[in-house]
């Protein structure tokens, strides 16, 4: 006589019932996940595979706080050349940033990797307090201080041939394509500096300013000597050279003499150069000349020095006449942004950011 075990039988009937109810559900979450995939807010991985070359990584899930644009965002922004404080949205004053710091000429995808930078440079610094200002402005249109920003009034004294209606059309399109997306390194805002020209390589944070940034690392930038601008010298007789660096160096009768020694950095650009026995910092030594660079190299002639310099700026992170190059050449502003910041990720803002 078999006998049945009512309570196996009844665990069994359990076990198979869960099993069966769970499948479905399984194959929901996965298909839900594999679309989530290629939602647009997903993180973007870039991989610089040399000299200008990067792949563009598959997309991660995406973040799900992407519940803010740039006209959620009200901050108060000091004008420098007036000295009141104007109260406006982030898409206003990325406006007029956009404006300002680039030529709105540039290729649609270059205008749109320097909205994305503009937001999250901005935003980072207001959140982590380093924009104060005495008015309590947010933000202030000094470009030494924070960035540049002007009306389109005023943008037709800027840039030569501005036209109103193209230009607005073009600054208007890039902020809503990336209406709301920041770079993120981790769970902060990225500090997306950026510059005007690179030759070549960007520099290293660390370079530049001593602190190691993962993100802002030196990495290849398509500039060359075909680009306006790349390249420029500066003139300057032996008396003045003199002059501007008397606390620095005792000078003696050959001119052709002071310049002893460069020490470059991984990019390029001169970490110290040795004058008349006395190293000089290149940041120094660019700030004392009032140079492009800190790539340069000084020449004796004439009674004159020439200052040769190539770039135009201090060369970390992003390089706008760089990034133009690359969207002229088919790559797409995140394909911009993940070359320029290296490791950082593209992500929709929100409310948990802006904590």
């Amino acid at each position: 006589m078999v006998r049945i075990n009512i309570f196996a039988v009844l665990a069994f009937v359990l076990a198979l019932f869960m099993i069966t109810f769970s499948l479905p559900l399984s194959f929901v979450a996965y298909a839900k996940d594999t679309a989530a995939d290629r939602h647009f807010g997903g993180e973007i991985a870039i991989s610089n595979t040399g000299r200008g070359s990067p792949s563009i990584g598959e997309l991660s899930s995406p973040s799900p706080l992407s519940d803010m644009g740039d006209e959620d965002i009200t901050i108060s922004v000091l004008r420098a050349d007036a000295g009141i404080s104007e109260d406006m949205t982030l898409r206003e004053y990325l406006r007029g940033v956009l404006l300002a710091e680039v030529p709105y000429t540039f290729d649609t995808e270059a205008l749109c990797a320097m909205a994305v930078a503009a937001r999250s440079y901005a935003l980072r610094k207001i959140e982590s307090g380093q924009a104060l200002h005495k008015s309590g402005a947010d933000m202030c249109t000094d470009y030494t201080h924070c960035m540049a920003f002007i009306t389109p009034c005023d943008a037709k004294a800027k840039w030569s041939g501005f036209d109103d209606e193209t230009a607005l059309s073009k600054v208007n399109e890039a902020l809503l394509k990336t209406d709301g997306e920041i770079m993120m390194y981790g769970d902060e805002i990225a500090n997306t500096v950026f510059h005007a020209i690179s030759v070549d390589k960007t520099a290293s944070s660390y370079e530049v300013w001593g602190s190691d940034i993962p993100y802002l690392s030196s990495v290849s930038s398509p500039e060359d000597e075909s680009l306006s601008g790349a390249f420029m010298s500066a003139e300057f007789s032996k008396d003045e050279f003199c002059r501007r660096l008397a606390k620095y160096c005792d000078f003696s009768d050959d001119p052709y003499n002071y310049v002893e020694e460069y020490i470059y950095s991984a990019s390029l650009r001169v970490e110290k150069v040795k004058i008349c026995g006395q190293y000089i910092s290149g940041t120094d030594f660019r700030s004392i000349f009032g140079l492009r660079s800190s790539r340069f190299y000084i020449r004796y002639a004439d009674g004159k020095f020439t200052i040769d310099t190539a770039g135009y700026g201090h060369g970390v992170g992003m390089s706008q006449y760089g990034a133009n190059i690359m969207a002229q050449s088919g790559y797409s502003y995140k394909d911009i942004l993940c070359h320029y910041y290296t490791g950082a990720s593209l992500r929709k803002l929100s409310k948990k950011v802006l904590r």
